[in-house]
């Protein structure tokens, strides 16, 4: 039996990884882009196999992105591309063995002053999780 739709679909021998970025926003984080942006991850990110959170604010993005190796690769490449982003910065790329984020295809945190503010859903572990990811972010 499956854990998540994730597991269902990753073989034993596929190589996880995630990634963690932090990008300057190009024009102004408003709800229209940011949805825009949601609905294109959640859609993409759903077919590929790929989890992960994406906290905006303050013109900031920080994203992490977890999913096979190739899957990441070729969508980090993407975003170096995408002309919402500038001065885009990997701040960490691991090997996992389990993904922290493995029932989103892409979660969303406010940034607001020096704290997350994070969706009334998540999880309390979850909510640990956007502000432990929020707190790397200053």
């Amino acid at each position: 039996a499956c854990g998540s739709f994730f597991d269902c679909v990753e073989s034993e021998y596929a190589m996880l990884v995630r990634v963690l970025y932090v990008s300057r926003a190009v024009g102004p984080q408003t709800g229209t882009v940011t949805a825009r942006i949601l609905a294109a991850s959640e859609a993409h990110n759903a077919v590929h196999a790929v989890s992960g959170v994406l906290c905006q604010g303050q013109g900031l993005y920080l994203q992490v992105l977890e999913g096979e190796r190739a899957e990441v690769n070729r969508l980090y490449g993407q975003i170096l591309q995408d002309r919402r982003h500038q001065d885009v910065q990997m701040l960490s790329f691991e090997e996992i063995t389990e993904r922290r984020y493995p029932n989103w295809s892409m979660a969303h945190v406010v940034l607001q002053g020096a704290r997350a503010i994070s969706a009334p859903a998540f999880s309390a572990r979850q909510r640990a999780m956007s502000q432990a990811v929020g707190s790397r972010a200053r």
